[in-house]
């Protein structure tokens, strides 16, 4: 059973595994960090206390990011987690705009160095999709803009995750967070 952030509870398909990984309580935090990928990337799942939600425990975190990483310690990690499978999709041209550039969308532009002369920009839309289970995590996202013509874009220790939580997946060698979220309900 998980218990969700309205502490209503879903019963959802856990898995259960043991592998090497790293692990700290952070305050009151639980954080596991899991290889996949060949080692190249990791999940990284953070567990705030019950009654408390990710984004808290994640503030804490970012507040003095090194200091999590020097606490991690290498151990066999138990993993009881549910399997999930998020994806979203959003409008960009207004965060686009809020951020000064609204000339791309004006029918004067000039959009010749990167599509045909003539084209204008109307919509710019971004998906991502994260599935982790089992086999490891899976995570893609695109992002497609639009308009008279389209252009397409470049593209040792136990934790329990049975309440809101937050996850990263990171590349290894660099640290670099590629995706992040929270889940609060199933």
């Amino acid at each position: 059973m998980f218990t969700n952030s309205d502490f209503s509870t879903s019963s959802v398909p856990f898995m259960n595994g043991e592998m090497d990984g790293r692990y700290t309580e952070f305050g009151t935090t639980e954080i596991a960090e899991l290889p996949f990928g060949n080692g190249a990337y990791t999940i990284t799942l953070v567990l705030p206390e019950r009654g408390c939600m990710p984004d808290k425990a994640l503030a804490e975190i970012a507040a003095d990011p090194g200091a999590l990483d020097a606490t991690l310690k290498n151990c066999e990690v138990r993993v009881k987690m549910p399997r999930f499978k998020l994806e979203t999709r959003m409008q960009l041209q207004e965060v686009y705009k809020a951020f000064g550039i609204e000339r791309a969308f004006d029918s004067r532009a000039q959009l010749t160095g990167i599509c045909v002369a003539g084209a204008t920009l109307s919509c710019i839309v971004h998906a991502c999709s994260v599935e982790v289970n089992e086999d490891g995590a899976e995570a893609a996202a695109a992002t497609a803009t639009g308009g008279d013509l389209a252009v397409v874009g470049p593209m040792g220790a136990s934790i329990e995750i049975d309440r809101p939580f937050a996850y990263m997946i990171r590349e290894a060698s660099t640290g670099v967070i590629l995706f992040m979220g929270a889940i609060n309900k199933f």
